[in-house]
């Protein structure tokens, strides 16, 4: 196990805000073929500063669970990016970008089991909540993504959209109710 190193908590905040911004210059770059391989380059080193910054600082515990998850998604990853010819490039992608949306959405439908027993926080209930959704959003967005390039579909037609929307604000209600309720539940003796 690597040994924790103490950073002040502006200073670590910083840190990840300078990785996050990373990211987000890497996107804009990847809008344009010229600049596409810069926009790689920053990512990586974002992805390196928030990697080595979860490593040394956090100290998870289970450092190997995380190791072995990099290397099996390696194993994965580069032999299937080796194979796809570049016409197939965009439904690659969908499929490495639903995968981590669906893994987002896992890891916090986990925490949030996790902290069930001692009751929710509200502050943390919310996070999980928008991580969840963030996560279902992204996976099931990149499944369609793919379907409509896979088949060469122009667009995805929705029977009954009204009913889908009224369905997906109950659910979206009644989640928000349920993180409230997490918050209620401290309260009580």
């Amino acid at each position: 196990m690597i040994a924790a190193v103490h950073i002040r908590a502006d200073g670590l905040t910083g840190i990840y805000l300078l990785s996050a911004i990373c990211f987000i210059l890497a996107l804009k770059a990847l809008s344009s073929p010229r600049n596409a391989r810069y926009g790689n380059l920053v990512g990586v080193a974002g992805m390196v500063v928030a990697i080595a910054l979860t490593f040394l600082v956090q100290s998870p515990g289970h450092d190997w669970v995380i190791g072995a998850g990099m290397g099996l998604g390696a194993l994965v990853a580069v032999p299937a990016a080796r194979k796809v010819p570049m016409t197939g490039m965009p439904q690659m992608v969908a499929i490495f970008n639903g995968v981590g949306g669906g893994a987002a959405a896992v890891i916090s439908l986990s925490e949030y089991l996790h902290e069930l027993p001692l009751g929710v926080p509200t502050q943390k209930g919310v996070e999980i909540l928008f991580a969840l959704v963030v996560g279902c959003l992204s996976f099931s967005g990149s499944a369609v993504a793919f379907a409509l390039m896979e088949l060469g579909l122009k667009t995805l037609i929705v029977h009954d959209q009204d009913k889908a929307r009224a369905t997906a604000l109950t659910a979206d209600v009644i989640t928000h109710f349920g993180a409230g309720r997490c918050r209620l539940s401290e309260r009580l003796p």
